[in-house]
């Protein structure tokens, strides 16, 4: 599980904070909780699509299962963990990782402007 958010965004930290409380349990149904800072990983970021904080992504059973902001403490956190192991949790496809051309198009266009190549 991944949430990702930013050191500024109070909701931010409230998630961060329901998530320590949910560690425990969170972890007895196999989920390791994850932060992410938009200031570390600009590259998760974009691989996920995140494009508001705090966003949280459970990703397992090969889907991927989104949370905008709806789980706000520690039990909500663990319901959107139960529901996503549920095999009829529909979820999205998870993005592979960028290719080397991926890449390569992302460094031009960030030297050059990101118009269309």
């Amino acid at each position: 599980m991944i949430t990702f958010g930013e050191g500024r965004c109070t909701s931010c930290s409230e998630v961060r904070d329901a998530l320590e409380l949910a560690d425990e349990e969170l972890r007895s149904a196999y989920t390791i909780p994850a932060l992410v800072d938009r200031a570390d990983s600009a590259g998760l970021w974009k691989r996920f699509g995140i494009r508001e904080v705090p966003t949280t992504l459970f990703i397992g059973k090969g889907k991927m299962v989104r949370d905008t902001g709806q789980s706000k403490d520690a039990s909500d956190f663990v319901n959107f963990v139960n529901n996503a192991l549920e095999a009829s949790t529909v979820g999205e496809k998870v993005p592979p990782e960028p290719s080397m051309v991926d890449k390569l198009l992302d460094m031009v266009r960030g030297i050059f402007g990101s118009g269309e190549l």
